[in-house]
């Protein structure tokens, strides 16, 4: 590890001085003084191959009882990843008791290719900025107060990454390639575009109760139950979809229009249109649908709205 020294550099908005690979008791120090000198913009130095023990000062250091919650603003250079569970209520040596990293306001990792799992889970974090991350873990944002998701470059998004982020109101991840279970269920989104997601876990889009419109151009497999408990929703545009799970539109009364445009055969499971409103018998949801299919699928089309042993609404080509 490259011995610690101060940069003579100002960084603007953070503390005058910012040492360079910091490790261990100068790590410690170093974060001792920008809390004594009542500092809430810290950047912090770190070796790119830093792990959870240097990560681990940096917590402690700020749930000192003098830190005011939702102060921090908080920026990591050099590190290119952030280790599962360390600003995290789940972290094993908080365990116990339960603590929560409610210290933190903004992250800044400019440098970081990996958000480990439950990196920030139930955190007071309200803003992440990462424009290099590739991969984002399993609940690493869950529960935290994030008013968006925006990631520029990520490409691996996993379960649950941002359960519960009920104050998000944007998401934009332009390059994201594949989602797994659940991610964003209590975002509140309205419209969603994923111009580059070729996979979706099953449920990815549940539970996002102001979604009201799709777009994934890409995507050629919707999976069982993956829009499940989305109220709002009444559009969906999939122009490459070639397989429909079961029950993709389970409680969501005011879909309305789903183009399912290729050329290619489409699959349908016997059960995708079902809907099963609580405490209520299965109904189908198809009937209710206006939907866009490909021109060479005319000849698919018996009785006017009927494709594949369905009714609908309508049907148009294009």
């Amino acid at each position: 590890a490259k011995k610690s020294e101060v940069v003579d550099q100002k960084i603007e908005g953070n503390a005058d001085y910012v040492p360079s690979y910091l490790t261990g008791e100068e790590l410690r120090t170093y974060m001792a003084e920008q809390l004594n000198n009542r500092e809430t913009d810290i950047t912090v130095n770190l070796k790119p191959n830093a792990g959870y023990s240097d990560f681990l000062i940096i917590r402690e250091a700020i749930k000192s009882e003098s830190v005011e919650d939702g102060t921090i603003n908080l920026t990591i250079t050099g590190a290119t990843s952030v280790p599962g569970k360390i600003f995290s209520a789940l972290d094993e040596a908080y365990s116990e008791t339960g603590e929560r990293v409610y210290e933190l306001n903004s992250v800044i990792l400019p440098d970081v290719l990996e958000i480990g799992e439950a990196a920030f889970h139930a955190s007071g974090v309200t803003r992440v900025e990462a424009p290099k991350v590739i991969k984002i873990g399993q609940y690493a944002f869950d529960g935290t107060k994030l008013t968006e998701i925006s990631f520029p470059n990520v490409q691996e998004i996993e379960r649950e990454a941002f359960l519960d982020c009920i104050d998000v109101t944007s998401i934009n991840l332009p390059e994201v390639k594949k989602i797994g279970f659940v991610p964003f269920r209590g975002v509140k989104v309205e419209d969603l575009y994923l111009p580059k997601l070729s996979f979706a876990d099953q449920s990815a889009f549940s539970g996002m109760p102001s979604l009201t419109s799709v777009n994934l151009p890409e995507l050629t497999t919707l999976s069982g139950w993956l829009f499940d408990n989305c109220p709002a929703l009444t559009t969906v545009f999939a122009p490459k979809a070639t397989s429909i799970g079961s029950n993709i539109f389970q409680n969501c009364p005011n879909i309305t229009n789903v183009t399912l445009s290729t050329v290619e055969d489409i699959t349908i499971d016997e059960y995708a249109w079902n809907s099963e409103p609580t405490g209520q018998e299965p109904t189908s949801v198809n009937e209710q649908i206006n939907l866009v299919l490909n021109k060479n699928k005319e000849s698919e089309v018996t009785n006017e709205n009927v494709w594949k042993g369905f009714t609908f609404k309508s049907i148009t080509f294009e």
